[in-house]
């Protein structure tokens, strides 16, 4: 092997090196950085999904403003969520009824499973029997402060992003000169 094909060589193996390290980090960035990366990416998803909703009203109204279009498909999108949210809560509890009454089969279930792996067969209510009544409403609180906060942060997410809409096409037009990098900008 020639000087040339050995600096070739490790030259490709500390990129390499390089994109692996980059890679690691962005991952441990994005893992430490979780709790504000999260709502952003749903800030940016509901953007999306209401920008999509209006483009589709547009062909359908075309003679509709594009507030009007924008906010029509936000409420579209937000009663979308609530009914769903508000369907899983009024059927959550015929739900629970028709688990608890399913709890022989699962029972049945649980017993055949451990016999394959061949361990002592175990119930339910013995998988349940040490849960604490108040340590699960402490629970059930901590996740609902915690869903509030996050539904906060979404919509501080939301609304900056919304408010920087109007201004981001004069922003991509001083940033390109050519008319054609302009438009490939604008189609990513």
């Amino acid at each position: 092997m020639n000087p040339g094909e050995a600096a070739a060589g490790s030259l490709a193996v500390l990129r390499n090196a390089a994109v692996f390290m980059a890679v690691a980090l962005a991952l441990f960035l994005v893992r430490f950085f979780q709790a504000i990366v999260t709502p952003l990416v749903v800030a940016i998803f509901l953007l999306l999904l209401i920008d999509a909703v209006s483009r589709v009203m547009q062909r359908r109204l075309p003679g509709a403003p594009e507030w009007v279009r924008g906010g029509v498909a936000g409420a579209v999108i937000l009663i979308g969520f609530a009914a769903i949210g508000g369907l899983l809560a009024i059927e959550a509890p015929p739900f629970a009824v028709q688990v608890h009454g399913l709890a022989p089969k699962l029972d049945a279930l649980l017993a055949q499973g451990f016999a394959v792996v061949g361990a002592a067969p175990i119930t339910l209510r013995q998988i349940f029997l040490g849960v604490d009544p108040a340590h699960l409403l402490a629970r059930v609180f901590l996740t609902a402060r915690s869903l509030v906060s996050y539904g906060v942060l979404v919509i501080i997410y939301f609304g900056f992003l919304l408010a920087s809409r109007a201004t981001f096409g004069r922003k991509l037009d001083r940033l390109y000169s050519n008319e054609d990098r302009r438009l490939g900008a604008r189609r990513v």
